[in-house]
């Protein structure tokens, strides 16, 4: 998704997040869900977290379903991380 103000088609800033989480496609979703599932931690990871601790009332169910998936994709690499230290 292309934010009004930017345009960079793969911008990841804290308001083009916002826009993908509020009016993005499904796609756009997608695109974003994997990011953050690679890079649990990362830049957009961390946008997003932000995102949803100073808006919650803004996104609605929308904010309950990016912070859970977040928690979950943490914990995933989390535990990843704990069995590649065993091994």
């Amino acid at each position: 998704m292309i934010h009004r103000h930017i345009d960079d088609e793969l911008d990841l800033s804290v308001p083009a997040i916002e826009d993908v989480i509020l009016r993005g496609s499904f796609e756009d979703q997608r695109r974003l869900a994997r990011r953050i599932a690679c890079d649990p931690f990362g830049e957009t990871a961390q946008a997003l977290e932000r995102i949803l601790k100073a808006i919650p009332e803004e996104l609605g169910s929308y904010g309950i379903v990016w912070a859970r998936f977040l928690e979950r994709a943490r914990d995933r690499n989390k535990k990843c991380e704990e069995t590649l230290k065993i091994s």
